[in-house]
Formats: C-alpha cells, structure tokens, sequence
C-alpha cells in the first residue's frame, strides 16, 4: 500500500515538474518574439530617424530664403544641397495612408515616404503610425511663416507591423516606439 502512495506521489509530482518545464518554454518563446518584436521595430526606428535627421539639419543648405516650400502640420518639402555637390535637390517627406499598407496586421501603421528630386526612395519605412512638425520662429513661438522659421519640432511614432498576443488576453499588441525632438537647421539662421 505504502509503496502505491509513493508511485502516486511520483506521478503527481513527475506531473507537476512537466508541467512547470513546458509553461516556462512557452513563457520564454513569448517573452523571445515579444523581444524580437521590439528589437526589429526600434532598428527600423532608428534608420528613419537617422536619415530624416540628417536631412532637416541641412535645409536650405547652399539655398537662400525660404528654403521651406511646402509646408503641412504631417508633410513637409524643402530644398537642399544634400549631397554637397553644387545641386540643389527637392526632398519631401510624408506618412502615407494606413490603406496602402494591406500586407501588414496592424491596423495603424503607415508608410513613411522620402523623396529626393520627385524619385521615392526604394525601401520607404513601415510601421509608422504618426508624424508630426511644429515650426518655431526666432523667440520659441509657433509659426506658419516660412520665411521666420528658425526651428523644427519632429514627432514620429512607430508600432511593430505584426501582433504579440499576451497569454491573458486575446487581443493583439504591438510594440511600439515614440520619438520627438527639436532641430535647428544652421542655414534657416540668421546671419
């Protein structure tokens, strides 16, 4: 009889260790695509932000005023010598609308367009789900003139293209990523 109880015992608690071993690797591969998630997000994050960094520092670089020529609170076109080569170039950038970007789950995400000289570029960003300017004149205030803009403030927000699911809920989450920062394009000073 004692020796039943024991195999009992060992059933259950065999049982039980089983049981902790596969909720620990389901934990683990959910924590790893969560992680993953968040990790190709913020890379493709940081492409965009380096790039479109780099291109409002040098508005109206090798331009006179207003080097500014369209101006919208989620789009904006300026003109540049981008590659330092005595040519002006055209660059605009704008969000797209979340109806162009079907292949993707998240029902929020945009494209991220850039184009230098009307030719878009090639690998446009995903995941994008708001960008925003404020343009400030000389004393800090807001401004829609383009010719007393002397500081950009940039706002993007970016949210993974594809689901996690927590295992509490079934609703989809996303990972996400939020940017906002104040550029001063040295040719928009004063001299």
């Amino acid at each position: 009889m004692d020796s039943y109880l024991t195999l009992i015992g060992s059933i259950v608690i065999g049982g039980l260790l089983l049981f902790s071993v596969f909720n620990f690797q389901s934990e683990a591969k959910q924590h790893s695509f969560e992680y993953s998630n968040s990790l190709i997000l913020q890379h493709t994050a940081m492409s965009v932000i380096e790039l479109l960094e780099q291109d409002l520092r040098q508005i109206g670089y090798g331009y006179n005023f207003p080097a500014l020529s369209v101006f919208a609170s989620d789009s904006i076109t300026f003109y540049a010598d981008l590659f330092d080569d005595g040519v002006l170039d055209t660059v605009n950038y704008r969000l797209g609308d979340v109806s162009e970007t079907p292949g993707t789950t998240n029902p929020r995400d945009k494209i991220f367009y850039r184009w230098v000289n009307s030719e878009p570029q090639i690998d446009a960003a995903l995941g994008v789900t708001n960008f925003q300017l404020i343009l400030f004149d000389a004393a800090g205030d807001t401004t829609v003139n383009l010719t007393d803009i002397r500081t950009i403030e940039v706002t993007l927000e970016f949210e993974s293209t594809e689901p996690y699911y927590d295992k509490l809920t079934t609703m989809p989450k996303y990972a996400s990523y939020y940017w906002r920062e104040k550029i001063t394009p040295m040719s928009l000073q004063p001299l």
